[in-house]
């Protein structure tokens, strides 16, 4: 590596404190820098893009006007995307073009392999259905990814989430030739070989050459293998990769996402995602019977929420029964939510107990020993979207088991009093799902609304001076 290339002109060192060369390519280099005139000293990242013909006038003001154009959708999408960078800003210095975009805190999928090893299928289940509502987002707005791979892919530590980084459509940018017949093109195949489908690499990428990308990404996370480690049937032309120990119905949608042929693969990420939410649904239904079967075993038995995380990649129910009160009062860790990954100090945290005096009835102790839900603790403070509340736990958990059996996986309970913020009454809150920020809880109501028109986003907090405000779908629809 040059020094040339790991270096960013003075004028932009005055601002941006370069703390390591995250990257390094023929016309496009990432920086992790600071940015030294924000009260937080935020870190970002940077990247410096090099047009491969900057001899050309007339190319040159042609690549100004794209890069503009392409910073402006970059803006947008980190704009209204909690999964998808934010835009800092962007301009150009000495012939060259910078992005400035916000730094996600976490591990890449392909680091997370490394590291830790194969997913299990609910986790690559939910990455899968996670991405492709980004992606639907994207394709909505006439995007195309173009490479999307393990490494684009970085899960946030704050929130688990896969955030979907580097866009190729501003490299490609950089490679705007002009023919002497003043026909305009590129120079640049953006994307990753592998990775990429046959027409992309022809430099004719759609929307289904993502979904192409996205299926080799699962592959890899459910098996390791990379595209380059596959064979090819000699019949079929289709990747062979190994898949005993996958569901067949896993199998037949990665199978689907991977056709050569385009015409065969889902036509959209949102037909993908339906393929998808079915597999979801049996698996929770498959561990929640588990759950069930181990707790007729061992009725009186605390389960940690560490204990068998591999099972399907999920945190089974933790139930508390504390033997010397059995007979006066009942502590029951009561803090519900579906696991997500997280920091290893989070982790350390969830699988702990968390106790809460709730009640003395005897049928609530038989309705916890019943419970086919998972559980960890929640996070000091979060948004969600309520479902329902009720002052007993019983009728709470049985609303919860209604809308586990309707596919809504993440949907748990959670003890009013635990978030002083909300109310000040007793109260058992079903809620559907938990979010980093209040912009995704209003994404996801608009579309829970249509089920439960009575649902509504709040912020839960341990301050009890956090703000109360909630809001309905009524007010957002």
């Amino acid at each position: 590596m040059s020094q040339e290339k790991t270096t960013i002109p003075a004028l932009l060192s005055e601002r941006y404190h370069i703390i390591s060369v995250l990257g390094s390519g023929g016309f496009c280099d990432t920086f992790l820098a600071q940015d030294t005139q924000m009260p937080s000293g935020r870190r970002c990242v940077i990247k410096q893009l090099k047009p491969v013909n900057d001899n050309n006038l007339l190319v040159y003001e042609l690549i100004q006007k794209r890069f503009q154009r392409e910073a402006a959708i970059l803006e947008e999408l980190g704009g209204s995307s909690h999964q998808i960078p934010t835009l800092y800003a962007y301009f150009q210095k000495f012939g060259q073009f910078y992005l400035v975009q916000e730094w996600i805190d976490g591990q890449t999928l392909f680091q997370k392999v490394q590291r830790s090893g194969y997913l299990s299928e609910s986790e690559v289940v939910s990455i899968l259905i996670s991405l492709l509502d980004v992606l639907e987002y994207v394709h909505d707005k006439g995007i195309i990814h173009r490479d999307i791979k393990p490494d684009n892919i970085i899960l946030r530590s704050s929130d688990g989430k896969p955030v979907l980084i580097d866009f190729g459509a501003v490299r490609e940018t950089m490679g705007t030739v002009v023919s002497a017949q003043g026909t305009v093109s590129s120079s640049i195949i953006v994307g990753t070989p592998g990775f990429m489908p046959n027409e992309q690499a022809a430099g004719r990428p759609v929307f289904a050459s993502d979904i192409y990308s996205l299926g080799l990404t699962a592959i890899y996370l459910l098996t390791g293998q990379l595209p380059q480690h596959m064979t090819t049937d000699p019949y079929t032309g289709e990747s062979i990769w190994r898949r005993d120990a996958i569901s067949p119905s896993l199998v037949a949608v990665l199978n689907k996402a991977i056709r050569n042929n385009v015409r065969e693969r889902y036509s959209s990420a949102r037909a993908m995602m339906y393929a998808l939410q079915g597999i979801a649904s049996s698996l929770s239904s498959r561990v929640a019977n588990l759950t069930q079967a181990r707790s007729q075993t061992v009725p009186t038995t605390l389960w940690s929420a560490a204990q068998n995380r591999r099972q399907n990649g999920i945190f089974l129910g933790s139930l508390l029964i504390t033997g010397a009160l059995l007979g006066t009062s009942i502590i029951i860790g009561l803090l519900l939510t579906n696991f997500r990954q997280s920091t290893p100090s989070q982790k350390k945290a969830s699988s702990g107990l968390l106790t809460h005096c709730v009640t003395t009835s005897s049928q609530t102790v038989q309705t916890n020993k019943q419970l086919n839900i998972n559980s960890t603790a929640l996070p000091s403070s979060f948004h969600f979207i309520a479902d329902s509340s009720f002052p007993n736990l019983q009728n709470a958990v049985k609303q919860t088991k209604t809308l586990q059996a309707a596919g809504y996986a993440q949907t748990s309970v959670f003890w009013i009093p635990d978030y002083p913020n909300l109310v000040d009454k007793h109260l058992f809150v079903v809620y559907v799902a938990t979010f980093g920020d209040r912009s995704s809880c209003l994404d996801f109501l608009k579309s829970y609304g249509t089920v439960n028109p009575n649902a509504y986003c709040a912020f839960a907090s341990k301050d009890p001076k956090a703000p109360t405000a909630r809001l309905s779908f009524k007010e957002v629809k």
